[in-house]
């Protein structure tokens, strides 16, 4: 189980690009104090991810799919709750 930490304010933003994917999804975020997120498969079980900064500069974060199967699955936190599409 990995549990990441991203910027509380990203949850306005957090809107993963591209989705569906094929390889990598990304967001944006911004601020600097954090909330852990986890990702979830279609079946509601926790998949360990790296969340990669892509740029610090612009709070630019990726997950790499590239390993994981075909699917949905979902990224979360506290307050909020993102679909991302694999395929």
């Amino acid at each position: 189980m990995v549990s990441q930490r991203i910027p509380k304010e990203t949850n306005q933003l957090l809107l993963p690009f591209p989705n569906p994917a094929v390889r990598y999804v990304y967001f944006h975020g911004i601020g600097r104090t954090t909330d852990p997120f986890i990702l979830l498969n279609s079946f509601g079980i926790q998949v360990p991810v790296e969340i990669i900064v892509e740029s610090a500069a612009t709070l630019l974060y990726k997950i790499d799919l590239q390993t994981f199967p075909k699917g949905i699955y979902i990224l979360k936190n506290k307050t909020f709750t993102r679909r991302i599409q694999k395929i």
